[in-house]
């Protein structure tokens, strides 16, 4: 049946062998064995083996393999299951998510039906069956003898557990180790529920599937907390950002390579199934393994990557929702780790009614319904002040952690990982939309003609390249260069690709390119052959062929993870020499004589029977690949059709890289306090080719961009995928050309995704950008208000000035003029208020005031308003 499989790759053999599977008696484990290792062969041949899985419903047919085993892995076990060796069951729960993962490798249709239709509905309740798991599904406060006094993991307030003779000795180390085991090979000790080692070893696999750690030589690992070894062995600590390693003996070992996440929702349902770990006869141990399960998914949201792929799937408001008694109480062993992880999360992004959720734990103030408020005996519908701890989370969650960052919020942006797949761009076609009259066009890398259709969306053609010159501006940040003696990998910030009528030939009219040799920013238009497929092409760099071509030296550009504006402007002039313009940050860096993009691909005479089509890449197109570190983060980019003035450009570095709109309504600042805003049009609407940016992103399929766009356009992007332009399943992310709404000819539907794991899309909504749906600077201004003492007092308005000093609408506020005169009168101007304060706070106080009226630009005003 294997080799059926293999052979003819029919729909019909890969069901009769799943059938099979299905049909099978529950305790006929070596039946199902056999059958799942056969599939896994047949998975990892050939992308076709898995998508034939999918549509067959494999899936569906391997769940129910994991649902036969029902109560199996209980501390006492059904009937049927008493005379199974239980190596048989682990062998299969093994391969089920080997099944499982392999069939989501390089796949993303595949990835996509199982966290829709499996990750999110029936696993953790499949999970549930198998007897080691309870059914709880909300996190509760431990009982009231188990929490008695300091414990042996050595946490800072964490609680200990009441004496048991046979697990006295058992800490998070034992479940590590229990962990680090392959679950084939951990033989079970008696002073350890059965069940609950079972449930370290499903939280193992369930680990590997997250990361696709299966088949790998070194899968990764992660240290417990403190967790104290007895013997001559050292403490292991928990290497985090808050926490310092211990003095001990020189490392000089390579540092360990944090996880990297690729299935996402299973780390969700790792965490639906924390409030499950659960044990009648010893909580002390189910305690202790729910924070060993906490510290473990702590473990995979260290790193900003991880952060910003569990916002994307929702794990802080899952926090809120299951685990909501660990956050609210301060002395809930799974607290400090929860509360991290929450942190994190929040910090990258937040939906506004999870935010709004968080403040309102624990019902402060007034939060509570006046249903659930008792008015008859006396209680009060007021519940407290919002904790200390929760304004310090605040603090924490505004606080910028990345100092070259500075103040700024990450803008939202496209992230290129060159260490997946070698590869990953944004492939833009139909740059210049063109039809001839009874010819044919030919999409960007198409064969077909298809008389009368042009790609692009609107109306007219757009001629290419432009009468006078165009412009290309861009945000850019590189995270990690390459080395350019192991792995050089240039940064491809621009590749404008023309299909030569009449032939498949394509050839690159310009180039623009960060060099991985010196960190020069290369411009050269002159024209080269495009690789098509099958032409692998390892290292390349536009060459500077005389006047063709720019090489400028900018060391700005050496410093990794800092964000710079990069303008190249193009200038076509008849009689005299065409030129280059560079502007990095608004500030220009060389000027000089650069021959323009030729009029007719390859130079010959203008064919005016067959259009040309021109397409774009912005990154490292599949026909380059080659794996690197490099990694760097497209903000958004505009490609214009005019020679822009160096007042112009510098006016677009001031609209920074958060600006998401298409150049027709750009804000000028003309005073310091940003009081007098104007906004006007840099450009003519018919002059913007494409603008681009992360925040205006849809998630489609090839069938979609067929009945949304054109065909010329679906046929480019199929091609480029490698897949039929009919394909249904495949989600594809395309972001949408911002200027598509615009008068003029026609333009690019936008830029499509090309890459699968070496890609990342993330718009960025932390709580300092999010608290202005919620109440905005009103709601910290309350804490101020609200404080009872220094501590708290402080505290508030620290988040008070992180909010002030991160935010965007904070930075317009921020300045020296009082922007609220009520405001201020009410809580600085009223002495009376601050009588009873420290004296400290009183000096802080009068130097402010000082401040204002004698160091302020606007001390007349503020002098005006304070008397």
């Amino acid at each position: 049946m294997q080799q059926l499989v293999l052979a003819s790759g029919s729909d019909d053999d890969m069901g009769s062998l799943l059938g099979l599977l299905h049909s099978a008696p529950p305790t006929e484990l070596q039946l199902k064995i056999d059958i799942l290792k056969s599939l896994l062969v047949c998975l990892k041949e050939s992308h076709r083996t898995r998508t034939v899985f999918r549509k067959v419903g494999g899936f569906l047919y391997v769940m129910s393999a994991l649902v036969g085993l029902e109560g199996s892995l209980g501390d006492v076990v059904p009937p049927a299951w008493t005379s199974v060796p239980s190596r048989l069951i682990l062998t299969l729960l093994l391969n089920v998510f080997n099944t499982f993962t392999t069939a989501m490798r390089y796949e993303p249709a595949n990835a996509k039906f199982f966290h829709q239709e499996i990750c999110y509905t029936s696993f953790c309740d499949t999970l549930r069956l198998l007897g080691c798991f309870q059914d709880e599904t909300q996190l509760q406060e431990p009982g009231e003898g188990v929490l008695l006094s300091p414990s042996s993991t050595g946490l800072p307030g964490e609680r200990k557990f009441p004496s048991n003779s046979l697990s006295d000795g058992i800490d998070l180390n034992t479940f590590h180790t229990i962990f680090t085991t392959p679950i084939l090979e951990y033989m079970p000790p008696v002073e350890i529920p059965l069940s609950l080692v079972r449930v370290v070893q499903i939280l193992q696999l369930m680990y590997h599937m997250a990361l696709d750690a299966f088949d790998k030589a070194s899968p990764p690992t992660f240290s417990p907390p403190d967790v104290g070894i007895t013997g001559k062995d050292n403490k292991v600590m928990d290497i985090s950002p808050s926490n310092k390693r211990p003095v001990g003996g020189l490392n000089l070992g390579p540092a360990p390579t944090e996880p990297v996440i690729v299935h996402a929702g299973v780390i969700t349902s790792m965490l639906h199934l924390l409030p499950s770990i659960q044990h009648t006869t010893h909580p002390r141990l189910a305690c202790l393994l729910q924070l060993y399960t906490g510290h473990l998914i702590k473990s995979l949201v260290r790193t900003e990557h991880n952060q910003q792929l569990m916002c994307e799937v929702g794990l802080a408001g899952d926090l809120l929702s299951k685990c909501s008694q660990a956050l609210v109480n301060e002395k809930h062993p799974l607290h400090p780790p929860l509360q991290y992880i929450f942190e994190r999360l929040a910090a990258q992004a937040i939906h506004p009614k999870d935010l709004r959720i968080f403040l309102r734990l624990g019902n402060p103030l007034n939060c509570l319904s006046l249903d659930e408020v008792d008015t008859a005996s006396g209680q009060s519908t007021y519940n407290g002040p919002v904790p200390l701890t929760r304004i310090k989370t605040l603090v924490s969650m505004t606080t910028p952690r990345d100092f070259r960052v500075g103040t700024l919020v990450y803008p939202s942006f496209v992230e290129f990982d060159m260490s997946a797949e070698g590869f990953g761009c944004l492939f833009l076609p139909s740059i210049a939309p063109q039809s001839a009259g009874g010819g044919s066009v030919v999409g960007s890398a198409l064969s077909s003609t298809e008389p009368n259709v042009i790609g692009g969306i609107g109306t007219g053609d757009r001629i290419f390249p432009p009468q006078t010159g165009l412009t290309f501006s861009t945000w850019v940040c590189v995270e990690k260069y390459s080395d350019p003696r192991t792995d050089p990998h240039c940064v491809r910030l621009l590749t404008l690709v023309r299909h030569v009528p009449g032939r498949d030939h394509h050839l690159v009219c310009l180039a623009v390119v960060i060099s991985a040799r010196d960190k020069a920013l290369i411009v050269s238009t002159h024209e080269t052959d495009f690789p098509q497929p099958g032409q692998g092409v390892k290292d390349w760099e536009p060459e500077v062929v005389g006047d063709f071509g720019c090489r400028t030296w900018c060391p700005v550009l050496l410093t990794e993870g800092q964000w710079h504006h990069l303008t190249i402007s193009l200038s076509r002039s008849v009689l005299k020499n065409s030129s280059l313009s560079i502007y990095i940050d608004g500030q220009v860096v060389t000027q000089k004589k650069l021959h323009y993009i030729l009029q007719n691909p390859g130079g010959g005479a203008a064919n005016l029977t067959i259009a040309s089509s021109v397409y774009a890449y912005i990154g490292t197109p599949p026909a380059y690949r080659r794996h690197s570190r490099l990694v760097w983060k497209q903000g958004c980019c505009h490609l214009l059709e005019e020679v822009l003035q160096p007042q112009v450009v510098n006016q677009l570095f001031q609209l920074g890289p958060h600006y998401t709109g298409s150049l027709q309504a750009a804000a000028q600042f003309p005073g310091a306090d940003g009081v007098n805003q104007q906004t006007v049009a840099v450009v003519p609407e018919e002059k913007v080719i494409f603008g681009m940016n992360a925040t205006a992103i849809s998630h489609l399929t090839l069938n979609k961009i067929r009945k949304m766009y054109s065909k010329v356009d679906n046929k480019a992007v199929a091609k480029q995928l490698g897949m039929s332009s009919h394909e249904n399943a495949t989600p594809i992310r395309v972001l949408h050309n911002s200027a598509g709404h615009l008068s003029g000819p026609s333009r690019s539907l936008g830029g499509v995704v090309i890459g699968y794991l070496g890609v990342r899309v993330f718009c960025p909504r932390p709580v300092a950008v999010m608290l202005d749906t919620v109440g905005g600077c009103s709601v910290l201004l309350g804490l101020v208000a609200m404080s009872k003492d220094v501590e708290s007092l402080y505290a508030s308005v620290k988040a008070l000035s992180c909010v002030i000093k991160t935010s965007k609408t904070g930075e317009a506020r921020e300045s020296t003029a009082i922007p609220n005169t009520p405001a201020f009168n009410d809580l600085l101007c009223d002495l009376e208020v601050w009588c009873d304060a420290p004296g400290e706070l009183c000096r802080t106080l009068m130097e402010h005031l000082l401040e204002l009226a004698r160091e302020s630009g606007e001390r007349h005003n503020n002098v005006r308003k304070m008397r």
